[in-house]
């Protein structure tokens, strides 16, 4: 990749970035001026709320990042080596923070940019990154499901009213998983779908060559990554496990005011988890708050509101903050060298 075409593709990230902070930072200003006498009262019941509510809710979304590094170490395998929990962990707080400060737009790269300076080799880093999102939406879709099925047996009114909605989701969110495991797991599938992409993006060669080549090495990283059974069903319940971190945010918020059915709580954020993320919008900003109101507004009222306020603190401010550690200790990725920088942003 020549240079010009390395600082088009950082001024694109750039300014994908900034369109991203520009429309979420629009979508604030409009509900605050919407919603500002619900948001100050739930800004009330939120410094009512006991200190032990917040540092539940702080250790649950600091575990997230502690099973997902867990997962980043148990597939890191390289060589006979593999990467110690420590700077697994770290991995997952530097990916915390860049997926904050940049809306997800260059959260995969600077994972890579992480695993391959502590000694992985690009590929396998690159490889690495999409197994681990694999893992976490299969995750997403089983319980998701489960979460469905939990809700639809005790007769949840909220589901029975978007049943519709909620099928298609759930249907959405298997298909995806199903088709990034594929990839993953399977040559011949792989092969299918870089056929499929020369059709779409026959003309756009530079488009079709890098979601090519990344699917080589999704799938090259698959075949070392899915022969070992018992570390990937260890990773998918470790995923699960994430998922169940911020799922039961809400509920410990729910509990300091009311009785809390804490299954059904947890139930309903599998759900709304699983559509918000078939759902496209700069970090899930916008769907998630749209069915959390939706799911949880009429049960809860403003308090609704002050539970999606620290949900998204929790899951997202917060490891964001711890991140910015994991960033200054760690340093940029220097290791990387140009040519290396070039076949990452292809």
């Amino acid at each position: 990749m020549t240079t010009g075409k390395k600082s088009d593709a950082k001024n694109n990230h750039l300014r994908s970035g900034i369109i991203r902070w520009a429309v979420v930072a629009a979508l604030l200003v409009f509900v605050y001026v919407w919603k500002k006498d619900k948001i100050m009262e739930a800004a009330g019941e939120i410094r009512h709320l006991p200190v032990i509510t917040g540092l539940i809710c702080l250790a649950l979304g600091i575990a997230y990042c502690a099973f997902e590094g867990a997962v980043i170490m148990l597939i890191s395998t390289e060589d006979g080596r593999r990467l110690r929990f420590g700077q697994s962990f770290g991995c997952s707080l530097y990916h915390a923070f860049y997926k904050f400060v940049s809306l997800g737009v260059i959260s995969g790269i600077a994972e890579i940019f992480y695993l391959h300076s502590e000694g992985l080799s690009l590929g396998k880093s690159t490889g690495m990154s999409l197994i681990r999102y694999t893992m976490l939406r299969i995750a997403t879709a089983l319980i998701g499901v489960a979460g469905t099925v939990i809700l639809a047996i005790d007769g949840n009114a909220m589901l029975h009213r978007y049943r519709v909605f909620v099928a298609l989701g759930m249907i959405v969110s298997l298909v995806i998983a199903f088709v990034m495991f594929a990839v993953s797991y399977s040559h011949r599938f792989a092969v299918l779908v870089k056929k499929l992409i020369s059709r779409v993006f026959g003309r756009n060669e530079a488009m079709r060559d890098r979601f090519c080549a990344q699917i080589d090495r999704f799938n090259e990283a698959g075949k070392s990554t899915w022969k070992n059974r018992t570390e990937i069903i260890t990773c998918i319940l470790l995923s699960c496990l994430q998922l169940l971190c911020w799922n039961a945010i809400p509920a410990v918020i729910f509990a300091t005011g009311s009785d809390v059915n804490y299954p059904e709580c947890m139930a309903v954020m599998t759900v709304i988890n699983m559509l918000g993320a078939v759902m496209i919008s700069p970090a899930g900003v916008g769907t998630l708050e749209y069915l959390f109101s939706l799911f949880f507004g009429g049960a809860y009222g403003v308090t609704s509101t002050a539970a999606l306020i620290l949900y998204r603190f929790f899951t997202m401010i917060a490891p964001c903050l711890a991140g910015i550690v994991a960033v200054l200790t760690h340093g940029r990725a220097e290791v990387i060298t140009g040519k290396e920088e070039s076949d990452v942003q292809c």
